[in-house]
Parts: structure tokens; sequence; C-alpha cells
């Protein structure tokens, strides 16, 4: 990937993870919870779009990782799980400490799944949590959410890729298996790849994509402040109530707003398209401060919540400090930053990792399929 389009992905990232992270420490912060509407469940959430973001430029750069820069389903797998369980076993393991944390100190009843948190870990682990009705995050960290979705994507899609044959069936089968609500969000994921395998035919003169690229953000402020992705929202509502009645009793709250998310997808593809034609001159040493901040996108996205659920818990925080407000988080996003450098950090080291689980498991695979061979052998020579 060209070093223009990298230092967009990685400012894209970072903005995305800010929208994540400010949308749920606004609490903290009364000026900005108000702002939020978070008494409306149809209010302003850029926290979702955030995630949004993040799942339409997911389907690019994996796109690109399987075209380009992975030559088989092996290397592909080992870079996906090592970059995923790097983060997602810490950040799981963080919202129980959070958990247990909070119990004994400020006396707060424990989560259902941490009572049985030996079920749930393979929950976890396996990102099974929205498969069909599911809806299973892990405790005190809520951003867990979009994995169970995001890691199927890359599994079907990587399965899509590299199997030929008969073989392809297999992501035919799970993507039955997942069920409805992967499948709802799955066009914005599926959006980024179709950007990426139509990135030469959609390039537009520089004017045009400087317009679409500013464009896209003012359409997206006026869709905020006129309600058009929640109309969209409400439009989404009526659809599920015809297709499942009552459907909030299903409490399908991560899949429930899916037009709204579309409507913001296209946004974010409008600035992706505009943004490759618009030919903008970045400062060089911009590169290294937002690669820098990208690399750790990833642990705040999936630290910060456990860690702000903590201060609001124990109220150690003022509503109405500004000061305050902005302390707690710098000391949260220092935190993460020291928990970072053990765990997304080391992500190589991870790799390294499953690429020496992947070559045992390989190998008991080719034993096992010789004393296959040689027992079907045997029988034959003994039974003519």
């Amino acid at each position: 990937m060209d070093a223009k389009k990298s230092i967009y992905f990685d400012c894209l990232r970072v903005i995305a993870t800010l929208m994540v992270f400010f949308d749920h420490g606004a609490a903290l912060y009364q000026p900005l919870h108000a702002f939020f509407s978070f008494d409306d469940p149809l209010g302003y959430d850029p926290g979702r779009d955030g995630v949004v973001i993040f799942f339409v430029m997911s389907g690019y750069i994996i796109s690109w990782c399987a075209f380009e820069r992975d030559p088989s389903l092996k290397d592909y797998a080992i870079r996906r799980a090592a970059r995923i369980y790097s983060v997602a076993v810490p950040g799981v393991l963080l919202g129980l400490a959070v958990s247990f944390w909070i119990f004994y100190y400020a006396d707060v009843a424990l989560p259902y799944t941490v009572k049985k948190y030996w079920l749930y870990l393979g929950v976890f682990f396996s990102f099974t949590g929205h498969v069909w009705f599911l809806n299973v995050t892990p405790a005190s960290d809520g951003p867990y959410w979009s994995l169970d979705f995001e890691v199927w994507y890359y599994v079907l899609f990587g399965l899509w890729v590299y199997l030929r044959g008969p073989a392809r069936w297999i992501p035919v089968l799970l993507l039955l298996a997942v069920g409805f609500q992967i499948w709802l969000l799955m066009p914005i994921w599926l959006l980024g790849v179709l950007l990426y395998r139509n990135r030469h035919r959609l390039r537009v003169g520089q004017m045009t994509g400087r317009l679409m690229f500013w464009g896209s953000i003012a359409l997206y402020g006026c869709a905020k402040a006129w309600g058009w992705d929640t109309a969209l929202d409400h439009a989404a509502d009526a659809i599920l109530n015809f297709l499942f009645h009552d459907f909030t009793r299903l409490d399908l709250k991560e899949a429930r707003f899916f037009l709204g998310d579309y409507f913001f997808a296209l946004l974010t593809a409008m600035n992706i398209i505009g943004a490759a034609s618009a030919n903008f001159s970045f400062q060089a040493r911009i590169f290294p401060v937002m690669q820098k901040m990208a690399s750790y996108s990833f642990s705040v996205y999936l630290y910060h919540m456990p860690l702000i659920y903590m201060v609001r818990v124990c109220g150690w925080y003022d509503p109405s400090s500004f000061l305050i407000y902005g302390l707690i988080n710098l000391i949260i996003l220092s935190a993460i930053v020291e928990l970072s450098l053990v765990t997304e950090q080391k992500k190589y080291a991870v790799r390294r990792s499953f690429t020496r689980l992947f070559e045992q498991i390989e190998t008991t695979l080719i034993h096992l399929h010789i004393l296959h061979s040689s027992h079907h052998g045997s029988g034959g020579n003994d039974h003519p």
C-alpha cells in the first residue's frame, strides 16, 4: 500500500478510535454527555459511527492483505489471529479484573458472565457472542461486540479467497451458521472490499476528489443535525418489527440500527474515494506521529471501557469539572499505552507462537495421514 494511502488510513483509524473513546467517556463530563443525547436510544452515537468506519476500512485493508501480501491461507490466518488475540485476550481479562475490583470496592454485583467465566471465556475467545440471537459481551468491555462480527468477516472472506473447488462450500455453510445479526452488518464490511477491488476504476479528478472528501464530512454533519440517520434507524425498527414480532425482546442492540449504519458506511466510502484522488500534501513529520498513534488504536479501543467503567462506578470523577475530565482521560490513555507495550506491541511475538502452533498442527495432520494411508495399505495386503 502506498505511503499516502497508508497515512490516510492511519489518520482514519485514530479518528474512529477517538470517536469511540470520547463517546464512552462522555458520562464523566456532563456537558459532553448532554450533547451526545444518551437518554435518547436513537440519539447521536459517535462511538457507533466509529465502528462503521472501522468496518469499511477493515474490509479494504484485509482485501489488500489477502490479494497482495499474504500468499496463503496459513499466512493470512496467522497474521489475523496474532493481531486479534494479542489484544482480545488481555481485553477480556482486564474486564474480568475490573469487575472483581468493583465487586470488592463498590459492592456491585458480579455480572453473570463473570460468575460463570469458565463458560463464557470460550464464547468470547471463539467470537460467538452474537451468533444468531445471542448478545453476550465481556463484563465491563462493551466495545468487544464488534469483534464478534469482524472476526467472522475475516474468516468467511479468507476462506472464500483462498479455498478452491468444493471447499468453497465451507464459508457458505459457516455464513449460514453465524446468523442474521452478522449478516445485517456484513454489507458494511464488504463495501470496503468493493472499494479495494474497484480502486482503479473509482479514481476521479483532483477537484472532484476534494469535493467528495469534504462533502462527505459536511453530509455527516447535516445527517446528525437533521436526523437523517435517525430516520433510517426508525425504518430499520419497522423492518425488524415486521420480521420479528416485538423484536425488542430479542435484544438486538448491535445490529438493530443497520440502515443508519449503511448510510454512514456510504459516506465513509465517499470519503475514502475522495481522499484517494484529492492529492493532499502531508508534512513528512506527521507520518511517524500518526503511525505511532495508530499502532495503539486497537488497545485504546478494547482497553478504555473497563477503565472508564471503573472510574464511573467508584466515583473517581467530577461531572462538572473539565479539568478533572481531561486529567482522567490522560491517565486512562497513559495506562493503555503501558498495557499496549506488553500486548498489542508484542503481536510479532504472538505471531511467532501462532506460526509454531500451525506448524505443529500441520505436522500432526501429515503424520495422521501417513498412518491412515499405511493402515489402509496393510489392510489391502492382508485382504486382497
